[in-house]
């Protein structure tokens, strides 16, 4: 996202390690989270804690290319519960504005979920927002968990549950890759061309 078709261009005719997302136009390794199993263990959690309406609000068609991993994760989790038919999400863009906007569609629905996984950070200050706005009491009435671990989650309430990303493992692999260096990273997927 934001990789303009030039500065691909220029990027695709040099050595070029990509971190945490992939961009189509550019042919090089890749470095990122299991973004389909964070998204996976969360929508377990909340089924092991007896939840059955869980929807999805996630970065959509078009915008990063971690969003249909963490969706397929969602999707992936409720298949194995025997819950696809339950399978409620909204996609947009990864921004505050759009997580406010699919929040509020899917708790004012006739059949709200009980539970809402949160595809990213910016998405999670939206959701945040829509439910002050609607006076719903969350953990009480509603449960989420976030993804990403932003300093800021510890300061709402008694904190936020979420998936935290494997930002150090990630750098130390892209650096072990730029040095030509044998990597081990656990909780970072590498993909190499």
């Amino acid at each position: 996202a934001g990789l303009t078709a030039r500065s691909a261009l220029v990027l695709r005719d040099m050595l070029t390690l990509q971190m945490v997302r992939r961009h189509d136009a550019v042919d090089s390794d890749l470095v990122v989270a299991d973004d389909h199993q964070g998204v996976g263990d969360a929508t377990r959690q909340l089924l092991s804690k007896g939840h059955r309406r869980i929807a999805y609000v996630g970065g959509g068609p078009g915008t990063l290319s971690t969003g249909q991993e963490r969706l397929n994760g969602y999707l992936a989790a409720l298949a194995t519960a025997g819950l696809s038919e339950q399978a409620r999400y909204e996609l947009g863009p990864p921004q505050p504005d759009f997580g406010h906007a699919a929040t509020r569609k899917l708790l004012l629905d006739f059949d709200p979920p009980d539970a809402i996984v949160l595809g990213s950070s910016q998405l999670t200050i939206g959701f945040l927002n829509a439910v002050a706005e609607i006076g719903l009491p969350v953990p009480e009435k509603l449960s989420f968990t976030g993804y990403d671990d932003p300093d800021w989650f510890a300061l709402w309430g008694p904190g936020i549950s979420t998936v935290r990303l494997p930002f150090n493992e990630i750098a130390r692999a892209v650096a072990s890759l730029a040095a030509g260096q044998k990597i081990n990273a656990r909780g970072a997927s590498i993909e190499t061309t």
